[in-house]
């Protein structure tokens, strides 16, 4: 079965995660979630991706609480 991808642009990830853009660019840089080029000035994310660093951040918060 073929899986659709959705790619978010960086104002879309900026909305999702609060974050700034120098951030998003620094996290990528560390390997934590990679940007595809899609052309030469054009970069996306995985929207499956991002979901998934917010959910990480997330389980990270509450397992510190317990």
């Amino acid at each position: 079965m073929k899986k659709n991808h959705k790619i978010l642009r960086i104002k879309e990830v900026q909305a999702k995660l609060k974050i700034g853009r120098t951030l998003i660019y620094e996290l990528d840089r560390q390997g934590i979630l990679k940007k595809i080029n899609l052309t030469p000035r054009c970069v996306g994310w995985l929207e499956e991706e991002v979901n998934a660093f917010l959910e990480h951040r997330i389980r990270e918060r509450d397992s510190k609480g317990r």
